[in-house]
């Protein structure tokens, strides 16, 4: 009796809602006490999986009502942010502007003289090398200019031959005379010799006819003798005086003639320069490529057997041809007042254009022209393009770019994502880190409105804003949603690099994110 008023008394714990286990009934048996046991076992049992797995259960269903109404994690994260991170290599100082190409050299040729188109041998975009003829002009007047001259010039080399013949007369009748001299000269010797001798003679014998030795005869003989060896002597004296003017005039007819030879090749001189420039006026008539290169212009009047009037007495106005050297084209480029000072010979160049669908052409900075145009504020910088199989043509138009300043190593951020920026460079910048937003001090470098150069004060590895929101404050909870570098959306392989980089930097979802998920 008293096991049976216990069981009667006992009632089992309610736990969550659940219904008592109904109480045996009175005189029963022991199987019943054991089934008794068994309800309260697992009416205990039921409890505790509620407890754990309910209340798991409740929470995962709440997180899923939550994302219904649109507040899930993001509410619970806080502001979502685009974020980049930062690359090496800090971006080049470059400056773009439009430019247009231009033949290397180019010459528009004009007539010198009036003629008559008698040779045409190009056209326009025929290809020439230096020194073709391109047209010859027929002008008579100067043909028989030149005839004349010419015949003048042999005249002149004619009288210049008979000088020459007079001089070597006048030097050999030189040498005639001069012999002739020596000749007399030697025969006064002679008589002056003997009449020495006489003059001896006579005072030997008068000084015998004085002693009476010899007659008196004798002496007369020799007196004749004497006197006959003076007349002699003196004949030979004026026949040396005579030889001495005959030699001084052969010497005079020498000059005469040297006179006349140089008058004479005077005259050939001036004949010859008189027909040099009648030959030059008729050279002018043919008209001779300066370089080669291309004919890019031909005058609408220039054709066989045109007149062409000479332009510098008030013919043609146009060029009868104007002959381009495009082997080597120069590109003119603009560089605005800005980037004048970062501009300096030898920076390398890319020249696109337009015509040729953007065509990318490399050179460096030629020539530089150190002044600025006053009226648009900028400076004439050329960049010479080798141009071999003549694609480029005169007047093309495109884009040059030049770098003023290559890249350094630094960081290299979106323009977007600096905060300010004062005089000294110092700037600031929006980060993430541990899910929540912090403001960053740095120093700025160039920063050409798309991209910004980090020189000092970022993380290679840090999660910079893209557009910062300046409302946070530091330590904001945010939700980091990776970004698109600029210019990594222009390819589409920039574009799967991009993507992957999303997949990669999305923040891992924690257990609570698991459970909000609808189950499949």
């Amino acid at each position: 009796m008293a096991t049976d008023q216990m069981a009667v008394e006992s009632k089992p714990v309610e736990r969550h809602g659940h219904q008592p286990a109904p109480a045996p009934q009175q005189g029963g048996s022991g199987l019943g006490r054991v089934f008794f046991t068994l309800l309260v076992i697992a009416a205990v049992a039921g409890g505790a999986y509620y407890f754990f797995v309910g209340r798991e259960h409740s929470s995962a269903s709440e997180h899923h009502a939550a994302g219904e109404h649109g507040h899930g994690a993001s509410k619970k994260l806080g502001t979502r942010l685009e974020y980049v991170e930062p690359r090496r290599g800090g971006m080049e100082m470059v400056t773009s502007q439009p430019g247009t190409v231009y033949a290397f050299e180019y010459a528009k040729l004009f007539a010198k003289v009036s003629g008559y188109v008698q040779v045409l041998n190009v056209d326009r975009g025929s290809r020439v090398k230096k020194g073709d003829l391109l047209i010859k002009l027929y002008v008579p007047e100067l043909v028989a200019a030149v005839e004349q001259a010419t015949a003048a010039l042999n005249r002149a080399r004619a009288s210049v031959h008979q000088a020459e013949a007079a001089v070597k007369s006048a030097r050999e009748m030189i040498n005639a005379k001069t012999a002739n001299q020596h000749e007399k000269e030697t025969i006064q010797r002679a008589t002056t010799a003997r009449r020495e001798y006489r003059e001896k003679q006579y005072v030997r014998i008068e000084q015998l006819v004085k002693a009476g030795s010899v007659e008196q005869r004798l002496l007369d003989e020799e007196e004749d003798r004497r006197a006959a060896a003076r007349e002699d002597e003196q004949a030979a004296i004026a026949g040396v005086e005579t030889a001495k003017a005959e030699l001084a005039e052969a010497r005079a007819n020498l000059a005469k003639a040297q006179a006349d030879l140089e008058g004479a090749r005077a005259e050939v001189k001036v004949n010859e320069a008189n027909l040099d420039q009648q030959k030059t006026w008729l050279a002018y008539a043919e008209i001779h490529s300066p370089y080669e290169g291309v004919v890019i212009f031909r005058g609408e009047a220039v054709h066989i057997g045109a007149f062409i009037q000479s332009a510098d007495k008030g013919g043609m106005q146009e060029p009868m041809l104007t002959v381009a050297r495009d082997d080597t084209m120069r590109t003119v480029i603009p560089v605005p007042d800005r980037d004048v000072p970062f501009c300096d010979l030898g920076d390398e160049a890319n020249i696109r254009v337009d015509a040729l669908s953007d065509r990318e052409f490399k050179g460096t900075v030629s020539r530089i022209a150190e002044s600025e145009d006053v009226n648009d504020r900028t400076m004439r910088v050329e960049v010479d393009l080798p141009n071999p199989t003549h694609i480029l043509r005169d007047g093309m138009y495109g884009r040059g770019t030049i770098v003023l300043q290559k890249a350094t190593p630094h960081l290299t951020v979106p323009s977007s994502a600096l905060l300010g920026r004062d005089s000294e460079g110092k700037g600031t910048l929006e980060v993430i880190r541990d899910g929540k937003m912090y403001h960053q001090d740095v120093v700025i470098g160039r920063d050409n409105g798309t991209l910004a150069e980090i020189i000092k004060g970022l993380d290679p590895k840090s999660w910079v804003v893209v557009k910062p929101d300046l409302a946070l404050a530091d330590g904001s909870p945010v939700e980091a949603l990776a970004g698109v570098f600029p210019g990594d959306e222009a390819t589409p392989d920039k574009k799967a690099t991009a993507k992957g980089h999303d997949e990669k930097a999305a923040p891992s979802k924690g257990p609570e994110e698991k459970a909000a998920e609808p189950h499949a």
